[in-house]
């Protein structure tokens, strides 16, 4: 599930199976992936949009953050 979107095809089956887009509020998204770029450090997301999916899902356990993208450490 750890999956990264590199390739044309899987990006546009990405945007398909992924439910639409939300402008999340600092205050509103906490995230406990410390290793994502979009993580603020502390607990919450500071990306400019969120997506989780896939739309089929029934539980928590079946959903995707596919903003999710690894911290590039320097």
């Amino acid at each position: 599930m750890g999956e990264i979107f590199t390739d044309n095809k899987t990006e546009e089956l990405r945007q398909s199976t992924f439910s639409q887009t939300s402008s999340p509020s600092e205050s509103q998204i906490v995230c406990g992936v410390m290793n994502c770029r979009w993580h603020d450090g502390v607990s919450r997301c500071s990306a400019p949009s969120v997506k989780v999916g896939p739309l089929y899902a029934k539980s928590s356990v079946d959903t995707v953050c596919a903003t999710f993208e690894p911290r590039v450490l320097m």
